[in-house]
């Protein structure tokens, strides 16, 4: 049974559906047999120019993290976008259950609209409404302030694809323990950072925050996740393994 209040965060932005939410690539002819591409405006959104960058870096993230996966894996994606990261993950054997948040109410109503049903409604989308100066001016609520309308303990894998390179450091750390809240005890979270700060071991704004691996790791570890792997670079950020303490 799903989380009422996932569900409910699912819905929600239902009443602010456009047309842009409902459409696709039209240059790339949709099959009937496959999810089509996320139109131009939203691959732009979530930072992917062309369709060429947007599958790459699906390509990249689904070499990474498929590598962590095990049988019976629930996953969290927070900042699913248009589900660049999901998509890899839509017919793997081991995922029984997936949940992608994202503040853009169009990138969640498009990946419910055309995701979610090649998923045999396995994959859920929910709207955080929450502010981001670069994404969502108008959120009702602070980002190191938000809760995740997600069932606690219930996750034991995490995806944070570009997600820190957006937050600063009190958002960072809260989003770190919501993460946390929402696992269980054996889960992971795999998640980038840009590395170079400006004077400090961290800075930035929601348009791009960089941290040093040191400083993000201490963050992780102040929300009860413990450094696994440093996984190198990954399309153009670094990415870093964490195990739940």
């Amino acid at each position: 049974m799903i989380y009422q209040p996932t569900l409910d965060a699912a819905l929600q932005p239902s009443a602010q559906m456009t047309p842009l939410a409902a459409s696709f690539a039209w240059i790339y002819p949709m099959s009937a047999a496959a999810v089509p591409l996320p139109p131009l405006e939203l691959m732009n959104r979530v930072g992917a120019p062309d369709a060429a960058n947007f599958l790459y870096v699906c390509d990249q993230w689904a070499q990474v993290a498929g590598r962590q996966l095990k049988a019976n894996t629930r996953i969290l994606d927070i900042g699913a976008g248009c589900g660049k990261p999901a998509r890899a993950f839509l017919h793997h054997p081991y995922v029984v259950e997936y949940v992608g948040l994202d503040i853009d109410p169009d990138l969640v109503n498009w990946s419910n609209a055309y995701l979610r049903p090649a998923s045999s409604k396995r994959f859920l989308f929910a709207w955080l409404n929450v502010q981001s100066d670069t994404y969502a001016p108008q959120g009702a609520v602070r980002a190191e302030d938000a809760e995740f309308p997600v069932q606690p303990g219930n996750f034991n894998f995490v995806v944070a694809a570009s997600l820190f390179t957006h937050l600063t450091e009190a958002a960072a750390a809260n989003y770190l323990k919501q993460a946390r809240r929402a696992c269980s005890a054996d889960a992971q979270l795999l998640a980038s950072i840009h590395i170079e700060p400006v004077g400090g071991t961290a800075s930035g704004t929601t348009n791009r925050a960089d941290y040093t691996r040191d400083h993000f790791v201490r963050l992780a570890a102040g929300a009860g996740w413990v450094l696994a792997a440093l996984l190198g670079e990954l399309a153009g950020q670094e990415a870093l393994l964490f195990s739940a303490a």
